[in-house]
């Protein structure tokens, strides 16, 4: 087994703590210092009084409780904190009650859509056909007030026939006039 000790003297002055330890070790051991440092910070902040100072060697301190005579007390404020996002099982049952009601909502559309559509279509159909034999029909004839046929003049055959080809424009699209005299 072989041992690998870590240097302790560079160039006959002894190394500090961080110069012996290779860079990925120092990298981690300051990683973790900062977070447990603001861990520590931010347990009781939003109530402590926090200090700064400065020591004979000239290094800045911080602390909660003042060091000689330069401490000085620092107005710490903490940032207002955001609400926790609701998670509780009756938002989840209203999330899935308005979820619910717009599929309902949509499905209702569809149905109502589709029911125009096929009222729209018998419509066109009807109105096709009576136009056709409107223009195949040798007279046409109205009923008066009696009961009793009589046969329309060329004129208002026109008017029939004017008003059956609008019935088609409307119930099936300028389209579906497919149909001449």
């Amino acid at each position: 087994m072989i041992s690998r000790a870590l240097p302790s003297i560079h160039d006959g002055r002894p190394l500090a703590w961080h110069q012996r330890l290779p860079g990925s070790q120092v990298v981690g051991c300051i990683r973790r210092s900062v977070l447990f440092g603001l861990a520590l910070l931010s347990c009781g902040l939003a109530e402590a009084e926090v200090y700064k100072w400065v020591d004979e060697n000239g290094r800045v301190h911080y602390g909660d409780r003042p060091r000689g005579d330069t401490a000085e007390e620092l107005d710490v404020r903490s940032a207002p904190t955001t609400p926790a996002p609701d998670r509780s099982p009756d938002r989840a049952r209203r999330m899935l009650q308005i979820f619910e009601e717009d599929r309902q909502r949509k499905k209702q559309q569809a149905a109502e859509r589709q029911r125009v559509e096929a009222e729209r279509a018998q419509s066109c159909a009807y109105a096709r056909a009576r136009l056709k034999r409107y223009v195949s029909a040798r007279y046409l004839y109205d009923t008066d007030a009696q009961g009793h046929e009589r046969s329309l003049s060329s004129e208002q055959r026109s008017e029939a026939e004017a008003k059956a080809r609008q019935a088609v424009d409307h119930w099936c699209g300028r389209g579906g006039r497919d149909i001449q005299p």
